[in-house]
């Protein structure tokens, strides 16, 4: 029985229909959750505190440096006390003595651990379930993006599911802020990065992303009104730039295509065909080339045996030189010798190279 192979269309409506069955939290519900992810968190910095006091002392107190956001010191802080959590997971195997020395017994320490353990468990469940209520939210941010760009709805999806993620560990429900609207900065801001990373080979100006974003939907409006295809030009009046700017802002915004790409997606013929068999590269491989290089030192060693100007006749009538051969009354003149005296020379030149044991290294080449 053959297997059923699905298009990314249809695999994105199963998963867009399996998202839709997740019941959706209302206000009151997110609101409950937050606190009790709130509640958790404090709960295990203060149980961190009490095992870890000088290492919690210093994410807490340490003054920002010059030029450093809060954004970047709450993150800091997070990454560490998720560390220090690590440590509380690993300790729950076995105690060391330096612990002890913080005035705790052993069985005090024991329950403190089992108890940081359960927590972190808690912490990561009540995540998952406010992101598993918001994955449609990722869903509706990633559709924006899908007509401009080159990366897949599920490579764009997947981003979007990191941002909702940071979304929720910097949400501060105490603020009164609608989830929503607070995530779905952060969906967008990891999609546009993953864009911007991802899907070009020389990274841009955040300015080129802008002004790209003001030229797709000044063509859609156009095209919306015209009913047809606007030209560079028609963009470029619109948005009172020059056609230039226009021009060259879609054209660095083209998806590359690789040589090595094929032409059709099923073989026809006798062997499956890419663009590099219709336009070959100007320049040669970089093995191409050692082999290349390789190959002149090892003709030019086996000439070496070859008495002048035996050695400057081959390479003329072979092309060794420039890849042009010439013939033998050519050779003659550039010479200044006869067309019968460079066909002798010629003979007996491949007659000493044809028994010389460096001559048998051409072969690999030939």
């Amino acid at each position: 029985m053959k297997a059923l192979t699905l298009t990314s269309e249809q695999e994105l409506t199963f998963y867009v229909t399996k998202i839709r069955k997740i019941p959706r939290l209302n206000p009151a519900q997110e609101k409950e959750l937050f606190l009790k992810l709130k509640d958790r968190k404090e709960r295990l910095n203060e149980l961190l505190g009490e095992i870890f006091p000088d290492e919690m002392k210093g994410i807490s107190s340490r003054p920002l440096k010059r030029g450093r956001s809060v954004g970047e010191f709450n993150a800091e802080t997070r990454r560490k006390t998720g560390r220090l959590v690590e440590q509380l997971i690993q300790l729950g195997k076995e105690i060391p003595e330096f612990i002890r020395g913080n005035g705790f017994s052993l069985q005090e320490i024991s329950a403190k651990v089992a108890e940081a353990n359960i927590l972190d468990i808690e912490i990561e469940g009540l995540k998952h379930k406010i992101a598993e209520a918001n994955l449609l939210l990722v869903v509706k941010a990633a559709k924006g993006y899908l007509k401009n760009y080159f990366l897949s709805a599920f490579d764009l999806i997947q981003e979007g599911n990191i941002g909702l993620l940071r979304a929720i560990d910097r949400f501060k429900v105490e603020k009164g802020y609608k989830f929503s609207t607070y995530a779905f900065y952060y969906i967008k801001k990891e999609i546009r990065t993953a864009i911007k990373n991802q899907t070009h080979l020389i990274r841009k100006p955040e300015i080129i992303f802008k002004v790209h974003a003001q030229v797709i939907k000044a063509k859609e409006e156009i095209e919306k009104k015209q009913e047809r295809e606007v030209a560079p030009k028609e963009i470029a009046d619109f948005l009172n730039i020059s056609e230039e700017v226009v021009s060259g802002i879609l054209q660095s915004f083209q998806r590359p295509i690789s040589l090595q790409s094929f032409v059709f997606e099923e073989s026809k013929g006798d062997r499956e065909r890419t663009f590099e068999d219709f336009y070959p590269a100007k320049t040669p491989l970089p093995e191409e080339e050692t082999v290349e290089r390789i190959r002149a030192q090892t003709i030019e060693q086996a000439l070496a045996i070859l008495p002048e100007p035996g050695a400057e006749v081959i390479r003329l009538r072979y092309g060794l030189k420039d890849g042009n051969a010439l013939s033998l009354r050519e050779i003659g003149e550039i010479l200044g010798i006869s067309h019968q005296g460079a066909k002798d020379i010629e003979r007996k030149s491949l007659a000493i190279l044809r028994e010389s044991p460096r001559a048998n290294f051409l072969k690999d080449f030939y």
